[in-house]
């Protein structure tokens, strides 16, 4: 038996890695990897490393609506800068400290 513990990670095909190692999370190969969780959807035993919780058949909803919402985000962006950009457009001409100085 090579270390002390045995690795508990397991693998797509559904076996334990089971190699000797000597830290209580698992060998350097699986320690510091992504923990798999079961698909979010009913009656789907598939294992994810999903941000979403969902395997690959299930999470293009969730995929859409991520893209939709930063394309919402950047179009708002866009918008407040040429907002900005036509405030200060505006504003240059004025006598900002009422002492007869003009900037612009």
């Amino acid at each position: 038996m090579e270390g002390f513990y045995r690795c508990p990670y397991i693998l797509r095909s559904g076996k334990v890695c089971n190699k000797g190692c000597y830290h209580p999370d698992g060998c350097k190969v699986h320690r510091n990897s992504p923990k798999q969780v079961p698909c979010i959807h009913p009656g789907c035993d598939k294992k994810t490393f999903s941000e979403y919780g969902a395997c690959k058949k299930h999470s293009g909803k969730h995929h859409s609506r991520a893209f939709y919402q930063r394309q919402k985000l950047a179009k708002i962006q866009a918008s407040d800068e040429e907002y900005s950009e036509e405030y200060s457009e505006e504003y240059l001409g004025l006598d900002l400290f009422g002492r007869g100085i003009f900037w612009g």
